[in-house]
């Protein structure tokens, strides 16, 4: 639906369950930074 209607879409999967780890928290601070600047 997205990529159907020109947004772009940015997949990540990381390995743990239920948790986040600082690999993830890196790059939502840098979307976060991408997107609001």
């Amino acid at each position: 639906f997205l990529e159907d209607n020109d947004y772009t879409v940015n997949w990540q999967a990381y390995p743990m369950e239920h948790s986040v780890c600082p690999k993830e928290i890196g790059h939502i601070k840098t979307w976060l930074t991408d997107v609001l600047s």
